[in-house]
Formats: structure tokens, C-alpha cells, sequence
């Protein structure tokens, strides 16, 4: 039976692939188009979503090292 750590670490590799996937044939140009009034465009959710698996699963879950640019950390934060 896997450790928890090891299924943490299939989970996190499995949704990684699937957004790349997702996203490479989505055109850039509206990466960056806001979907709705006063909310934040995709490049920054993804950004964000990116930071939390980030920290929460590969960090917290599985023991590893930061993967992402140190300079994510403030470009894709909620600004409080």
C-alpha cells in the first residue's frame, strides 16, 4: 500500500499534467481578459492555483522543495 506522501506526490504530477494539457491549445491572447467584472483573469488563477498545489501538496504533503520562481510568490498572491 502506498504511503500517503507517495499518493500525494501521483496526485500532484497527475493534475499538473492534466492542466498543461488543458491549456496548451487554448489561445494566449485570452489568458490575460478578465471573465467577469472585478475578478482576476486566468494567467493570474492559474498562477495562484499553481502557488497553492505548490506549497500545500509538493511542500506541505510530500516534503519537497519550492518548484516555482521565488518572484510567483508576490505576482500571483492575493493583494490584501
Amino acid at each position: 500500500m502506498p504511503s500517503n506522501r507517495e499518493v500525494y506526490a501521483q496526485f500532484f504530477e497527475q493534475e499538473s499534467n492534466e492542466v498543461l494539457n488543458l491549456v496548451q491549445n487554448i489561445d494566449p491572447s485570452i489568458f490575460c481578459k478578465q471573465l467577469a467584472k472585478d475578478k482576476a483573469h486566468p494567467l493570474w488563477l492559474f498562477g495562484h492555483i499553481l502557488g497553492a498545489n505548490d506549497t500545500m501538496i509538493h511542500i506541505f504533503c510530500c516534503g519537497g522543495e519550492n518548484l516555482l520562481p521565488k518572484e510567483w510568490g508576490t505576482k500571483f498572491s492575493p493583494d490584501f
